[in-house]
């Protein structure tokens, strides 16, 4: 939309934009007066873009009358659309369909409107027909790729009561573009009216960069805050954990980072439900800002994660006090509907500078300190040491090479036996898991199953040792119909598939071997066993 002050801005501003389209080979389309189409012809003539006969030299020129296209779209006085879908818009449709490179439109909208005195610009109408008018061309702009550039005269809105027609046509428009210049010297009403339209236009460039504000402010929101907790996210999180960083070496007092999970929130979900489980980190999140100052932040990273940053710290005891503090207050019932839910949280804490001095570095070490509190009973606090990362390096090179020992023929199972004493027989057999290690030979499964349940692996590796004790009790029954195996099973195999695949390998005709090699070996020594309670029966 770009407005203009004479009849000489008006020509050059449309000779420049149907002159650009027809000398890149597209289609100009000029809908205004018979004067104003005579100008723009001669102009672009001059420019040695027309021939005599005004036809483009390059590209398409079509100019249509407004005086005689009117008519064709008006019904009792004012603009119907059917009518002009198939007066203009059937023009700018064959354009579209048949011709050739892109197509440029120029509309002088309110010189159509005036062109007849069924609806001039005095007329009670013209807010109504205008806005009708610049409805159809966007509605002809969803069906067919054009261009649109549309004019008006600084004084088509001379009054403050055309402030709302102002702006809904305004709002019609992608882009508002102001006259180019005035000429303070005319007479005091024509310069009053031409005041009264940039105050107009000034106001609608102030609503358009208000709104425009507040769609950016709405965007940044949404991507900065987590939806269900109103917290900070993860994004903003790193960005104000930087921020302490370097408030920290100006002040040189340290900075904590609590990293805080939730013990036993998967239970929450799976008895009551999602929405529930969204009620509770609600209120958790708001539990969390009543023990921190304005400058210290709660965030929320993703699940049931939540992360407290304090700076400046005077004292970093009020570390410890302050974690206390959130996992007792975090132990008290929680009331999320008609239902009352206990949980707890681990909370590991970190210090900047003692035990890092990068974002990833404390992230990483509360991380560790908090599993570290996990591994330890959960509900507790834990500080993290240099050796948690030690210990986290060596738990992965060993969850690495736990991946390959199964594939890798590493793994074997050994049967302890179990004597009846009064027969002195052997009734029974325990399966055990025993895994040599080509570099460190022996491993003691109390090292790697608890890695293998962190991990997951244990799945894979407690079916693997299932199949090998079946094979195995199926052999043994061949000469002692009575004999059993035991079978230890990990609570996260139960997680996994509460124990219908073992039932029907038991029951099945066929029974599927995995990777790696059963070994026949009956160990008298009494080996401690692979894997905790509970104990499935073969």
């Amino acid at each position: 939309m770009q407005f203009y002050e004479d009849d000489v801005l008006l020509i050059k501003g449309l000779a420049d934009y149907i002159g650009n389209a027809i000398a890149s080979g597209s289609q100009g389309i000029a809908i205004a007066t018979s004067e104003h189409l005579h100008m723009l012809e001669s102009s672009l003539a001059a420019r040695g873009l027309l021939d005599a006969q005004g036809c483009a030299r390059n590209g398409t020129y079509l100019p249509l009358r407004a005086d005689d296209m009117l008519p064709l779209f008006m019904h009792a006085g004012m603009p119907d659309e059917n009518r002009f879908r198939d007066a203009i818009g059937g023009v700018i449709r064959h354009a579209a369909e048949h011709g050739g490179g892109q197509v440029y439109v120029f509309g002088e909208m309110v010189a159509i409107l005036c062109a007849t005195s069924h609806c001039s610009l005095q007329s009670a109408g013209k807010h109504d027909a205008a806005i009708r008018v610049e409805r159809y061309f966007n509605n002809l702009q969803r069906h067919f790729a054009f261009s649109l550039l549309c004019v008006y005269p600084l004084n088509a809105f001379p009054s403050a009561n055309d402030a709302s027609m102002f702006n809904e046509v305004c709002t019609l428009h992608s882009h508002v573009l102001p006259a180019e210049s005035f000429n303070p010297g005319v007479n005091a009403q024509t310069l009053h009216r031409t005041i009264a339209a940039l105050q107009q236009q000034q106001a609608y460039s102030l609503t358009t960069e208000v709104r425009d504000r507040q769609q950016i402010e709405q965007a940044l929101r949404e991507v900065n805050v987590d939806r269900l907790t109103g917290l900070p996210n993860r994004n903003v999180f790193h960005d104000r954990l930087e921020m302490d960083i370097k408030k920290a070496n100006r002040s040189g007092l340290p900075l904590a980072l609590l990293f805080i999970d939730l013990d036993h929130f998967k239970e929450i979900n799976d008895t009551l439900g999602h929405a529930t489980g969204d009620l509770l980190l609600k209120q958790v999140g708001q539990r969390l800002q009543t023990y921190v100052r304005e400058t210290d932040t709660v965030a929320r990273l993703g699940g049931d994660e939540f992360t407290v940053t304090l700076s400046e710290l005077h004292d970093i005891h009020t570390a410890t006090d302050i974690a206390r503090k959130i996992r007792h207050d975090l132990a008290r019932p929680f009331r999320l509907g008609g239902e009352l839910a206990y949980i707890s949280a681990s909370v590991g804490i970190t210090l900047y500078p003692r035990d890092g001095t990068t974002v990833g570095d404390l992230l990483r070490n509360a991380d560790q300190a908090m599993y570290q509190s996990k591994d330890h009973g959960r509900n507790r606090v834990t500080y993290f040491t240099s050796g948690m990362q030690e210990a986290a390096q060596a738990r992965m090179a060993m969850s690495n090479e736990l991946r390959r020992a199964l594939d890798g023929d590493q793994l074997d199972v050994y049967y302890q036996p179990i004597i009846d004493m009064t027969s002195e027989r052997i009734r029974k057999a325990e399966a055990l898991l025993r895994w040599q290690h080509p570099e460190r030979g022996d491993v003691s499964p109390a090292d790697f199953i608890p890695i293998a349940e962190h991990t997951g692996l244990i799945v894979g590796i407690g079916n693997w040792v299932f199949h090998q004790a079946l094979a195995e009790a199926r052999r043994c029954r061949a000469w002692n119909a009575e004999l059993t195996i035991n079978v230890n099973v990990s609570p996260a195999q139960f997680y996994h598939s509460n124990g219908e695949d073992w039932w029907n390998w038991l029951t099945g005709d066929g029974m599927p071997l995995g990777g790696g090699r059963a070994r026949r070996k009956w160990d008298s020594k009494s080996p401690k066993a692979c894997c905790s309670p509970p104990t499935a029966p073969s």
